[in-house]
């Protein structure tokens, strides 16, 4: 699979997730007397497992590590980082820009998904044997 069209697959994963992340993010902060911060850590959790799964069904033709619990350990560390760029970014704007949480979620998907993609791709989804992938698709 090109790069270009991982990208795209990944970012139709990732769409996916995102509505998953969203909807239980709307649920639990309508419905719950959860934080912004629980409510949005334990919607992006949710979205992170769903992109996980589709992502190594659908998205990524190489596979780094061969224990599928290692390459989710990894995928799930790489999601803690973006999750607290998400949750930083959400209070943010919600606090500091008195905007919707939905502005603050999907001002935070883009940055999410910009640094999950990089660095999946990187760190679990390359050949290890492969060259520079960014070089090869020139």
């Amino acid at each position: 699979m090109t790069m270009s069209r991982e990208l795209i697959t990944a970012l139709m994963v990732s769409v996916i997730a995102l509505f998953v992340d969203t909807t239980l993010l709307k649920t639990l902060t309508q419905y719950t007397d959860l934080s912004i911060t629980s409510a949005a850590s334990l919607a992006f959790i949710a979205g992170a497992v769903t992109n996980w799964a589709l992502s190594v069904r659908f998205v990524f033709k190489y596979r780094r590590y061969q224990s599928r619990a290692y390459e989710f350990m990894i995928f799930m560390a790489i999601g803690v980082i973006t999750l607290i760029v998400n949750d930083t970014v959400i209070v943010f704007v919600v606090k500091s820009l008195s905007q919707n949480i939905l502005v603050g979620k999907g001002l935070s998907a883009v940055v999410t998904f910009a640094i999950n993609f990089c660095l999946r791709k990187v760190l679990l989804f390359s050949s290890a044997k492969a060259k520079n992938s960014w070089d090869s698709q020139k």
